[in-house]
C-alpha cells in the first residue's frame, strides 16, 4: 500500500487503488477485467515490487488511463462486444485516451470537469500569416480555433437545445 488518491474518502491515504471494466445492458452489469493501479514509487523500487510479491512483468508504471487503455484493447482482442466506452472525469480528462477510443470508430460518453478545455470545431494547426516585412517568419504552427471551458460554453448554449439523459 502507499498513500494515493482514494476516491471513496475523498482524500489521501494509505489504500490499493484498482481500474475496473464492466459491461452492461442498463439493467445488469458485470465485471469484466480488473487492474491493480500500481503507484511510481512502488515499480521504481524493485525490492518492494518482489517482497509485495507483484509479477516482474507487472512491476512497470502505468498510469489509470494507461491501464484503461488496456482493458478496452483486451475486451476488444477477447471478441467482447460493446457499443460504448463510459468513463469518469479522471479518463474523461485525458485527451489522448479519448482519442484513442474514437480512432478506431468506437463510441464513448466520457464525464468531464467543468474547469475543462474543448475545442467547438475540429481545430487544424496552420502557420499564422507574416505581418509585416520585419522579423522572423512564423514557424509554430497555431490552431485555427480556440478552446472553450466546458462551464462557459453551457453558459452561452441555448439550454433547450440540450436534451437530459439519465445514466444511473
Amino acid at each position: 500500500m502507499a498513500r494515493q488518491w482514494n476516491g471513496r474518502l475523498g482524500k489521501v491515504d494509505y489504500c490499493q487503488v484498482g481500474v475496473f471494466a464492466a459491461l452492461t445492458d442498463g439493467s445488469h452489469s458485470a465485471l469484466v477485467d480488473k487492474r491493480l493501479y500500481l503507484p511510481e514509487t512502488w515499480t521504481s523500487d524493485a525490492g518492494c515490487c518482489k517482497a509485495a510479491r507483484i509479477p516482474e512483468k507487472e512491476c512497470q508504471y502505468r498510469s489509470k488511463t494507461q491501464l484503461a487503455w488496456e482493458m478496452i484493447q483486451s475486451a476488444a482482442d477477447r471478441g467482447m462486444h460493446f457499443g460504448w466506452v463510459a468513463v469518469d472525469s479522471l479518463y474523461g480528462s485525458a485527451p489522448w485516451l479519448l482519442h484513442a477510443i474514437d480512432d478506431p470508430g468506437k463510441r464513448y460518453v466520457a464525464d468531464v470537469r467543468s474547469n475543462q478545455s474543448v475545442h467547438t470545431m475540429e481545430p487544424r494547426p496552420r502557420l499564422p500569416e507574416r505581418v509585416g516585412s520585419r522579423g522572423r517568419r512564423p514557424t509554430k504552427p497555431r490552431l485555427d480555433s480556440r478552446p472553450v471551458r466546458i462551464d462557459r460554453l453551457f453558459d452561452r448554449e441555448d439550454i433547450r437545445k440540450w436534451r437530459r439523459i439519465r445514466v444511473r
